[in-house]
């Protein structure tokens, strides 16, 4: 959900269709060509793919003409379906659409951001915003194997304050894709929400056990003399003090 979150709130127009979930951001993670495909790669392959216009119908109808179980040997596993995918895609959109921050448009075939909560207006900052802001703060360079984790996922809010507080560059942190694709990949892991220390080295925990270790430089790259703003503003997410 963050991720899918993260990269319409990147995109301008913000949405995700159901082609660009099929071809672009179910393979968020996945190795390509030897690297691990990001958040920011998938965003550029959909852009990419914008910039086709009317030609997207020609690569879909490309892929769709690929995809027919018919041309493929093997089980069920190694056939190639697109109706099948394209079925499974709109049934993601469709639990989104549950969620209390995604609105799917069935119509336009389009995930959407939803504009208000209970009759209060949501108004989330533009993910490149928040990106700068990090960057300008923590003072380190970009790097195409690393990108920005929320440490409080969305998911955690309970109400429109707190997802005003998650969608702060304080709730960041820069972690190679690796360490990324664990977060995704470990049901443990994704849910390790509490940030600590160890000399440099950062730790998060799921608060029953599980933690995750990001060795500094190599697996997370931030500003160590703002070790003490991260771990307060996550103290705040969780509860644990008072917004100063």
């Amino acid at each position: 959900m963050q991720d899918v979150l993260d990269i319409i709130n990147t995109l301008n127009p913000q949405y995700i269709s159901v082609s660009e979930m099929m071809f672009f951001v179910t393979y968020l993670g996945k190795d390509y060509q030897g690297r691990v495909l990001t958040k920011d790669i998938i965003i550029e392959f959909i852009n990419e793919f914008r910039s086709l216009k009317a030609r997207q119908k020609v690569v879909e109808e490309v892929i769709n003409e690929f995809c027919i179980p018919e041309n493929f040997n093997g089980n069920k596993i190694q056939k190639r379906d697109f109706h099948n995918w394209k079925n499974e895609t709109q049934t993601l959109f469709d639990s989104f659409d549950l969620m209390a921050v995604f609105e799917y448009d069935r119509e336009k075939q389009r995930l959407l951001l939803k504009a208000n909560i209970n009759g209060e207006k949501i108004a989330f900052k533009r993910s490149n915003v928040i990106k700068q802001e990090y960057f300008k703060q923590h003072e380190v360079q970009k790097d195409i194997c690393f990108e920005l984790h929320h440490i409080v996922p969305f998911y955690y809010a309970k109400d429109i304050d707190a997802l005003k507080a998650i969608d702060n560059w304080q709730n960041l942190i820069y972690i190679d894709a690796n360490s990324h694709k664990i977060f995704t990949l470990d049901k443990n892991v994704k849910r390790a929400i509490r940030l600590n220390f160890n000399n440099l080295d950062a730790v998060l925990d799921n608060l029953v056990g599980d933690e995750i270790v990001l060795k500094y430089t190599d697996n997370i790259r931030y500003k160590t003399s703002l070790q003490e703003r991260m771990l307060q503003y996550n103290r705040v997410l969780l509860g644990y003090e008072q917004k100063v």
